[in-house]
């Protein structure tokens, strides 16, 4: 006689089979002769006295049950019989994506074609006040033509009754290659940026085919991208899943590179200054490799930072923000040694969009400093408006700090110079008291 869970669900082949939970391939008797195959999860006899590892198996089905996404494996039913805790989920005939991934890795396209329905679920979780917790290439699977992302087991949010201080001895703290140093320490230390590490490791796993215990391969397309999702610090990675399959998308949809660095930047400065947004991917993606310790690479770059748009700095400093911050540098250094106001417009405007584009102190510092400088020295009037225009911009505090800090280094003078043509009662504190101070 069939064995039956839940009076209907007929229990078939075992699947798998894991320290808390055996997973089989059942049929629901109910649906009749057209019943599809389903797979049946059951928490196993040996963990219901564990506390930890029944806390686990509920909050599965309760995330099953209230956060529904097309991407997120669904939960079909659930129940307990006389004990036995099981759910049921559509049957993944595709297997797991660690089994998908060929050797060697897919090739950026193929990449970013699995990444952006995990990270769509990701993101959902998120705006719903949730934490994933566990992924990794196993707890994704295929499901028709869908790859779906499940194992809500470590999941919380703060919108579902649960706990963040899950015991970290039910389940560990994730998969090894992929879970977050932070969250590595303790399992209630998870952040939403804990989540973004581990999409940057399955990035690393897509393009190299490796589980992804070590570093990433350096020469990979994706190397800047997973360094930065990947940092040791949460604060220095991206912070939305957003941004993280912002910068996937800029190196997999990359036009193919034809003809040499020098051919490229030529067409490039003979693009019309309206079409120019349109190659913001190719002008992102050279600046980021281009060496500006080298002295050939280093007109390149500023040549390039003359065309480089709003658009262009994103994408170059979402892919690699360490190679974007150099080239800023190399901008500000060339202006310094540029004797052709012609030329000097160009630079500058190119910093002041990376400026708009980028929201890091560094940037706001290095443009103040460049400008108040440069403007000063050559009583350069327009230099002078557009530092105003920053000035009495209201921005977040950390920018009006390396503004002061852009001041100091241009010196008193300069800072006086510029501040000609603006009261200070206009600009937003605390800027006015640090400006009135310094000139003092």
């Amino acid at each position: 006689m069939p064995l039956l869970i839940g009076g209907r669900y007929e229990v078939l082949d075992e699947i798998d089979s894991g320290g808390f939970g055996e997973v089989y391939k059942a049929r629901d008797t109910a649906a009749g002769a057209g019943a599809t195959t389903l797979a049946l999860k059951i928490l196993r006899l040996e963990r219901l006295s564990d506390p930890g590892a029944v806390s686990r198996f509920k909050r599965e089905i309760k995330f099953g049950v209230k956060l529904p996404h097309p991407n997120l494996m669904p939960l079909l039913d659930h129940g307990d019989d006389g004990g036995t805790l099981w759910f049921v989920m559509p049957f993944a005939d595709g297997g797991t994506l660690t089994s998908a991934v060929p050797k060697g890795g897919f090739d950026p396209a193929g990449v970013l074609s699995v990444l952006v329905p995990v990270a769509s679920a990701v993101e959902f979780l998120h705006a719903n006040g949730a934490l994933h917790r566990d992924i990794s290439s196993n707890n994704i699977l295929r499901s028709g033509s869908e790859w779906m992302l499940s194992d809500l087991g470590l999941s919380v949010s703060s919108l579902i009754p649960t706990s963040y201080l899950t015991s970290t001895d039910v389940a560990g703290l994730g998969h090894v290659g992929y879970v977050a140093p932070e969250q590595r320490a303790a399992l209630k230390n998870a952040i939403t940026r804990s989540d973004i590490y581990s999409l940057g490791k399955l990035v690393q796993f897509l393009s190299e085919g490796v589980w992804p215990e070590h570093l990433p391969n350096s020469a990979g397309p994706f190397a800047a991208v997973i360094g930065q999702a990947t940092r040791t610090h949460p604060q220095h990675r991206y912070a939305t899943v957003r941004d993280l399959v912002d910068a996937v998308r800029v190196v997999a949809t990359a036009p193919p590179v034809t003809g040499t660095v020098a051919d490229r930047v030529e067409d490039i400065l003979k693009t019309p200054r309206h079409r120019l947004a349109a190659k913001g991917v190719e002008i992102a993606g050279l600046i980021n490799n281009l060496d500006p310790h080298d002295e050939y690479d280093r007109k390149h770059i500023q040549e390039l930072l003359r065309a480089a748009s709003q658009t262009a700095w994103k994408f170059a400093f979402d892919t690699n923000p360490d190679q974007a911050l150099l080239a800023i540098d190399t901008a500000a250094e060339a202006i310094y040694d540029e004797a052709e106001f012609r030329k000097l417009d160009g630079l500058l405007q190119g910093m002041l969009n990376a400026d708009r584009a980028i929201d890091t102190p560094q940037v706001r510092h290095r443009v103040v400093a460049t400008l108040a400088h440069v403007g000063s020295s050559n009583d350069q009037w327009s230099y002078r408006r557009r530092l105003v225009e920053l000035l009495i911009d209201r921005t977040p505090a950390h920018r009006m700090q390396a503004t002061l800090s852009g001041f100091r280094e241009a010196g008193k003078d300069a800072a006086q110079w510029v501040l000609l043509d603006a009261r200070l009662d206009v600009l937003p504190n605390p800027l006015r008291g640090w400006l009135a101070d310094f000139i003092a």
